[in-house]
């Protein structure tokens, strides 16, 4: 309990300023990835809210259903999962992202570098084995 209540503390300092910001960093995240997928022309979507969402490597707009994940591209998304790994960047291996208060904005923006690096290639290797 006396842990529950330090975390329940700290999140709402300042009116839940920590919190927001989080979210507001997981946003960013969020959209950046996007952007990265657009720009190397790699179709992913993004899912979820800004302190936890999950990406899937799919041509669909939108999940509906769990049945729909079935369609993600596994091996693109292994590939991915490996590259970001070579270049330090250690994720879940399901998809799932989590930004926490522990966050800043210098961790996202080397993020979304790396994830850029990492999309070129898997677009390039994706296009040579077509």
């Amino acid at each position: 309990m006396a842990g529950a209540h330090a975390a329940l503390t700290e999140l709402s300092r300042d009116n839940g300023r920590p919190l927001l910001d989080a979210v507001r960093l997981g946003g960013q995240l969020m959209d950046g990835i996007r952007d990265a997928g657009k720009r190397r022309g790699v179709p992913l979507l993004v899912t979820g809210f800004g302190t936890g969402f999950s990406l899937h490597f799919t041509e669909r707009a939108a999940l509906r259903t769990y049945r729909d994940t079935l369609d993600d591209d596994r091996e693109l998304f292994r590939r991915w999962l490996l590259e970001c790994l070579e270049e330090g960047i250690y994720l879940l291996p399901d998809g799932r992202f989590y930004v926490s208060i522990a966050h800043s904005a210098e961790h996202i923006a080397k993020t979304l570098e790396v994830f850029d690096r990492v999309l070129a290639r898997c677009a390039s290797a994706s296009a040579v084995s077509k």
